[in-house]
């Protein structure tokens, strides 16, 4: 069978069947793009583009619960995005799929790729950010139910958030604190 464009809410992707498995691609699908089930062909029942219709929507509708940054996806144990570890420091995970326009941001405020494979940054041990600092910067892609907003979007609320935190403007935030104004 080949496969058949499905979009959600201006998000396309695909669906179809290779090799006697369920094949899906797009961001809906998951933070990497693709996923694959093991639905035999026999348990499809009527339409198999009824059926792959129906499977795409829930992976959507799963997602769209998830946060931008991927974490553990497990609404049970916190939605886990960040990460801290002696090695590695501080770690946030993007979506495979990423326009670039977060990661170019995160850069400017001091994160650096540490996994560009799994994409992955860092603040490094050594900088100095501690896990509430990353966290209050990048809460806005930690948020549930952030994983399809634009990353325009997104980008103008991590500035906020750092504005808010009292870190200067794209300025790496272990560089300190901005001046506060004395008169």
């Amino acid at each position: 069978m080949e496969s058949i464009q499905i979009e959600f809410n201006g998000i396309i992707g695909s669906a179809g069947i290779e090799h006697g498995m369920t094949v899906f691609r797009g961001k809906w699908a998951s933070h990497t793009g693709y996923h694959s089930g093991t639905t035999p062909l026999s348990g499809i029942q009527g339409n198999a583009s009824t059926f792959l219709y129906e499977k795409a929507e829930a992976l959507y509708r799963k997602q769209a619960e998830y946060a931008f940054a991927v974490g553990d996806e497990h609404k049970e144990n916190g939605w886990k995005t960040l990460s801290e570890s002696l090695f590695y420091g501080i770690e946030v995970r993007l979506p495979y799929w990423h326009s670039g326009e977060v990661a170019a941001l995160i850069e400017q405020y001091g994160m650096e790729v540490s996994c560009p494979h799994n994409c992955k940054w860092r603040f490094p041990p050594q900088s100095g950010v501690t896990m509430q600092q990353a966290r209050d910067l990048l809460q806005p892609i930690l948020q549930p139910g952030t994983r399809f907003t634009d990353e325009a979007e997104l980008c103008a609320e991590i500035d906020k958030a750092a504005m808010t935190g009292g870190f200067r403007f794209r300025k790496p935030i272990q560089d300190g604190q901005a001046q506060v104004e004395l008169f």
